[in-house]
């Protein structure tokens, strides 16, 4: 199974419906890939979303887009065998 682990800059791209990045989503989705970002990505789409204008509904959004994927933990753990 492949896998992909989006980056903010992906996550953004998606969350405004960007062409490219949605048809880079549609592409994953068609070849079955486990798609997942990181909880310290997650944190940074939310952070923005509750400072936006429109802050409900791009929480809904994240909220949506984070449970359509997995969302990788960072513990100590995993920081120690990152580093």
């Amino acid at each position: 199974m492949n896998k992909v682990c989006l980056d903010t800059d992906s996550l953004i791209a998606l969350f405004r419906n960007n062409p490219d990045a949605v048809k880079r989503a549609e592409k994953y989705d068609s070849m079955n890939a486990e798609i997942s970002t990181t909880s310290i990505n997650a944190f940074k789409i939310y952070f923005g979303a509750f400072k936006s204008r429109n802050a409900a509904k791009n929480v809904k959004k994240a909220d949506d887009l984070f449970n359509s994927i997995r969302v990788l933990e960072l513990t100590l753990e995993s920081s120690k065998k990152s580093g």
